[in-house]
């Protein structure tokens, strides 16, 4: 199972926890999920795109729990789930030693360093388990994301043109970034 022990931070005055998702959080990250999609259009779907069934929600929780290859973590202000990381790997010989993560934050509490928490337990679970290689998708106007991806050492590797659509003819170009960790 891929279980990390519960941390709790203290960031400006208040307590935020770091730990594993339960299944008794998917309503909160339904909810999470729902507020991030409108919140800001670095994320991949839309508000009304979310999967609102918290049954659906429960079992991916599940599934990563019992992961051998996968991790969901959660911050906790206020007993409220205000952010997450979830990385998982696939079981195919070829690439079952690279992790694909994602994070996402409130944006009232981006720059408190809940994503650079999450990035410290996320570089220490991969290499626990053996994952040679990081990789992730960040759209380009998300300066902040980028600049602490390439803190932990994520390079740059290329760029899909205009392939994020968000709205009004408008589209933005996703930067790809990978570390070799092991």
């Amino acid at each position: 199972m891929a279980i990390i022990n519960s941390k709790d931070y203290i960031i400006n005055g208040k307590k935020i926890e770091i730990r594993n998702a339960v299944t008794s959080d998917a309503y909160k990250m339904v909810e999470l999920l729902k507020k991030l999609a409108s919140e800001t259009k670095f994320m991949m779907r839309e508000p009304d795109e979310i999967n609102t069934e918290v049954e659906d929600q429960e079992k991916k929780i599940e599934n990563l729990l019992q992961s051998d290859k996968g991790l969901l973590l959660v911050a906790l202000v206020d007993n409220q789930i205000v952010g997450f990381l979830a990385i998982s790997s696939r079981n195919l010989k070829r690439i079952k030693h690279i992790g694909s993560f994602v994070i996402g934050v409130e944006k009232k509490y981006w720059g408190t360093g809940i994503a650079k928490y999450f990035m410290e337990e996320m570089l220490n679970w991969s290499q626990s388990i053996g994952l040679r290689r990081l990789e992730l998708d960040v759209v380009e106007e998300n300066t902040r994301g980028i600049e602490l991806y390439k803190k932990y050492g994520f390079k740059v590797e290329g760029k899909k043109i205009d392939d994020h659509y968000i709205g009004n003819n408008q589209y933005l170009n996703t930067i790809v970034m990978g570390k070799i960790i092991n």
